[in-house]
């Protein structure tokens, strides 16, 4: 340290030099940041600071697994170790830093080889295993691996050829044999040179969907000496065990078929025949007795793979066995198949799940095409068909077995009646396949009366549900019950936000069957929509609070079930039901959804509200409910005259303070005229109460935006901001941040913009509010465009492209950046093609309760806009005159509605369109094409795209002209200048 601090004049004591600058630094940084070695000082920083203490410590993590039998972890963490670069070598405390790391580094590809051939990934095993051997001949855990590798990629043979070699070498060098382990695997190998595979079948068709169970299950029987494939009827448990006993290592192999076994008693004769063990002739006792030791005789002579299949009839007689078996074996595996787990120490359990949405796609189709080879495939309609059969593979393959008689179609209209439909399979199933009702009357005919009663209620539940839910219907009871039905494969466990249970439809429809059958469907019913109001109530109150984010998490898993019972209540016209449920779930809706399932429900909640006479203690929730319909009718444009407003109006705020709030600003903004609701919402924003001052501002900050008053709307949204409590939840405040961004980019303030949509985007995406998160991180994308982070943006697109419209535009907006992109890059030609697929895209986005697209839809008016401006940036005065024609429709159109409710930024977009194609092509009078673009200027036009920035009027038109347009224009009333814009020429 003293050469490198003073490479050319030391100090005269450079010791104490050193202990001043040790000293200096500590006082700088910390008592504790610089200590004492015995090879002089350290920094002390953190272990995991250092990499290649990292590296050491990462080393150790898998040889840990590795001697665990955690082969899985071993390979993953060796394989991240085996590439790393630590430096050149190096005299001193760094060198030795570093050799430790090279130790690690090489030990970790020794555990790296092992795993692989553990793993059964015997070809990337064997050139490692075959460095590690040259490296140690001595290492006989390394040769047993690679014999063991060699014998699956080369043969028996030439496995044992090697051990030949060893065994020689060894006995010349040292006089002594091989190891035990050696010893065991050369009689494997001399047994492997005549496999056996006992009862095994071979696939008619191919397998689709299960390459990585398969991949799993291989790894489990590396490491497990009891597997078990678990899951419901029709999965495939069978030809998957099938296909493991093909590819097993073990050089016997015994598959066993169980389901004729019915009785505890036959399992062990059973076994025995399939093993060609005959029964000795004397007493019972002493007939058992020599039958089970001769099994076991049998089993442990070799190593051996033996697989149990359809165990779970008779699931204590084959845990037993198998316990007995592995006990007293050594080289067995056993693989079981079952829809109940055997519940032993030795057991590994791997839950088989249905297929995924894409896998069932391509099984039903090919499936389908073998029965009928010109069958019609309509990509929507096998998609809702096979997300209805749960993805399971039995199913699936009945329904394609249907379509040599009927469309997809067809099949999927008869759903409702699945059993009756999904019959007469292929002749080589088993009979249990033959009909799916066969298949869950297999699984029935092994519960007791407690748990057929169980599943029968547990049904009425539309999504799953939680172990409070299957108390409030089963009773105390409930516990084990639903314990049992899981261990019976016929309800599954989720954990997410916490444990729910769910059953697959096609159980669940059975269920439905025996409960109308029992006479207990109205008993149970009842009970269930009690679960859910009171469900409802519980989670209302805490929607807006401390708890917002749990609330919401627990609505987000019991909405399927609330809503079915919502519409239930509605078609029933159980009003006080309706409200009940309408209540949380309008409001959860107001959070997660952006109004859309708020527009869904809105025609059928409001008759049976506003006719309804509610008593005293049911006010709270009636004034919940029917701010949510007005507030739905506004967006909707009828909130004025909806029979709800008068209801509300009415009824009076309350006293809570919270909804009091939402019902004052409610009613402000569904008055009859702008600027009356404008008027009552400035008032209220001053408001002595805080909510009431919150609610206020949020709605001004968005009357003043559609007004055209942008500062006023960003004052406004800022107040909110500034105002929400943290008691609150984070989603008001995430909310009004967003709505800033929004704002933020309509005046080309994009960087700030930035600031807020990103402040705002965590909080939305985590209570869901997927729409607007979607919409924030597509201003980001623009704001990147516009910086020119082409390649950022670029990730961010791509993420929401799959993500889908929101009511708004939502993702619908990819489109138009990409064509910002194109613009950027100056490929005009793509970019007017790409904001025309835009165009189309925005048009396709409908509105809840609208039955019909009026063309006047602001998102659609503003890719219009971006249309035309793109043409009269990159077109030629020929080009696109189709939509240059439309928007000058429109904005006519538009003025000639009157003055109620018009959105004056969009015909800010229309105008500012509509000018800068007159100001480049001439087509229209220079100075009205000017005046367009500073009208459009003061009507708080929507400035987020790249291409409608002001900077590109600035640049295209007459800079002085355009400047004094402005300056007229500034301080004159809207309304003024809109009845001016209804007089210009917009077309020539």
């Amino acid at each position: 340290m003293i050469d490198d601090l003073w490479p050319d004049e030391p100090p005269a004591d450079p010791h104490k030099a050193l202990q001043v600058v040790v000293s200096r630094t500590r006082r700088i940084t910390g008592t504790d940041a610089v200590v004492r070695t015995e090879s002089g000082y350290r920094l002390t920083l953190p272990a995991e600071h250092i990499d290649a203490l990292v590296v050491v410590e990462r080393g150790r993590e898998a040889t840990r697994a590795m001697n665990d039998g955690d082969w899985t972890r071993a390979r993953d963490i060796a394989t991240t170790l085996a590439d790393t670069e630590i430096g050149v070598e190096d005299d001193g405390p760094l060198g030795r830093l570093r050799e430790q790391a090279a130790r690690a580094i090489r030990e970790a590809t020794r555990v790296l080889a092992l795993s692989l051939s553990a793993l059964g990934e015997h070809q990337a095993a064997v050139p490692l295993l075959e460095a590690e051997y040259a490296r140690d001949h001595g290492d006989e855990r390394v040769l047993t691996a690679l014999l063991r590798s060699v014998a699956t990629e080369h043969g028996p043979p030439a496995a044992l050829e090697r051990y030949e070699q060893y065994r020689r070498g060894l006995a010349e060098r040292l006089g002594t044999d091989p190891g035990e382990t050696l010893r065991r695997l050369h009689g494997e190998l001399l047994a492997a040179d005549r496999p056996v595979r006992d009862g095994l079948l071979y696939d008619a068709t191919s397998l689709i969907g299960r390459d990585a169970d398969v991949a799993r299950l291989r790894e489990l029987l590396h490491v497990s000496r009891v597997t078990t494939i678990l899951g419901a009827g029709g999965l495939g448990k069978t030809r998957l065990a099938h296909i493991l006993g093909h590819g097993a290592e073990q050089p016997v192999v015994h598959f066993i078929e169980l389901v004729g076994v019915v009785t505890e008693a036959g399992l062990l004769p059973t076994l025995g025949a399939a093993l060609g063990i005959r029964e000795t002739s004397g007493g019972t006792g002493t007939r058992g007795m020599d039958l089970a030791a001769r099994v076991l005789e049998n089993l442990g002579s070799a190593p051996t793979l033996l697989i149990l299949d359809n165990c779970e009839q008779i699931i204590g007689a084959v845990a037993d066995l198998v316990a007995t078996l592995v006990a007293n074996t050594r080289d067995l595996t056993v693989l079981t198949t079952s829809r109940s787990p055997l519940g032993i120490r030795a057991e590994r359990v791997y839950a088989l799940g249905e297929l995924s949405p894409s896998d069932a796609i391509s099984l039903f189709s090919e499936r389908a095409r073998a029965a009928r080879p010109g069958v019609v495939l309509d990509g929507e309609t096998v998609t809702q068909l096979v997300r209805r059969l749960d993805g399971l593979p039995l199913a699936i393959e009945l329904a394609a077995a249907r379509v040599r008689a009927m469309s997809v179609r067809d099949v999927l209209d008869r759903l409702d009646h699945r059993f009756a439909l999904l019959r007469g399979g292929s002749t080589a199933a088993p009979e249990r396949h033959q009909t799916l009702l066969a298949v869950i009357d297999w699984s029935w005919n092994l519960l007791d009366d407690r748990e057929r009663a169980a599943l029968r209620r547990l049904s009425v539940f539309h999504d799953g549900f939680t172990l409070d839910g299957a108390e409030h219907l089963l009773g105390d009871d409930a516990v084990a019950v639903v314990e049992a039905l899981v261990d019976h494969s016929l309800l599954t466990v989720h954990e997410d936000t916490g444990v729910r249970y769910r059953m697959l439809e096609t159980v669940r429809e059975f269920g439905r069957d025996r409960l109308t059958e029992s006479g207990e469907r109205e008993v149970t019913q009842a009970r269930l929509r009690a679960w859910a109001i009171g469900r409802s109530r519980e989670l209302q109150g805490r929607l807006i609070g401390p708890g917002q984010i749990e609330a919401v998490d627990a609505m987000r898993a019991e909405e399927a079930n609330l809503s079915n019972e919502l519409r239930v209540a509605i078609d029933a016209g159980d009003v006080p039901a309706v409200l009940g449920l309408a209540a949380s779930l309008m409001r959860y809706w107001e959070i997660t959804d952006g109004y859309r399932r708020l527009l869904v429900y809105l025609d059928r909640v409001a008759p049976l509200m506003t006719e309804y006479d509610e008593t005293p203690a049911e006010q709270h929730a009636m004034r919940r409910v029917l701010s949510a319909i007005v507030l739905a009718a506004a967006m909707r444009g009828d909130g004025a005259t909806h029979p709800a407003t008068l209801k509300l109006t009415a009824l009076g705020p309350g006293d809570d303070p919270q909804l009091a709030g939402d019902v004052h600003a409610v009613l402000a903004l569904v008055t009859a005229t702008d600027e009356d609701a404008l008027t009552v919402l400035t008032r209220l924003s001053e408001d002595a109460d805080l909510h009431t001052r919150l609610r206020a501002l949020r709605w001004l900050a968005h009357l003043r935006e559609n007004s055209g008053d942008l500062d006023g709307a960003l004052r406004a949204a800022s107040s909110a901001v500034g105002l929400c409590p943290d008691t609150d939840g984070p989603w008001l405040p995430a909310t009004m941040r967003a709505f800033r961004s929004q704002l933020l980019m309509q005046l080309g303030r994009r960087q700030e913009a930035v600031l807020d949509a990103e402040l705002a985007v965590g909080p939305l995406s985590r209570l869901y509010a997927e729409d607007d998160a979607a919409r924030l991180r597509l201003n980001i994308a623009i704001a990147h465009v516009a910086d020119g982070r082409i390649d950022r943006a670029g990730a961010v697109i791509d993420e929401l492209a799959d993500t889908g419209h929101g009511l708004f535009g939502g993702a619908a907006g990819v489109e138009g950046i990409r064509a910002e992109i194109a613009a950027r890059r100056g490929d005009g030609d793509e970019a007017r093609r790409l904001m025309r697929r835009g165009l189309a895209v925005n048009r396709s986005v409908t509105v809840p309760g609208r039955r019909e697209l009026s063309g006047f839809e602001p998102w659609s008016l503003v890719a219009l806009s971006l249309c035309v401006v793109t043409c009269a940036r990159f077109g030629t005065p020929d080009d696109d005159l189709d939509l240059v024609h439309e928007a000058a429709e429109r904005l006519s159109a538009l003025l000639a509605r009157g003055r109620t409710r018009i959105d004056v930024p969009v015909l800010g977009c229309l105008a500012f369109s509509l000018g800068l194609w007159g100001v480049a092509h001439g087509g229209l009078d220079r100075d009205i094409a000017v005046r367009l673009l500073a009208l459009a200027r003061r009507f708080g036009y929507n400035q987020a795209h790249p291409s409608m920035d002001w900077s590109v009027a600035e640049e295209m038109a007459d800079r002085e002209a355009l400047d004094e347009q402005l300056a007229d224009c500034r301080n004159r009333p809207v309304d003024e200048l809109l009845d001016e814009l209804g007089t210009l020429t917009l077309l020539p």
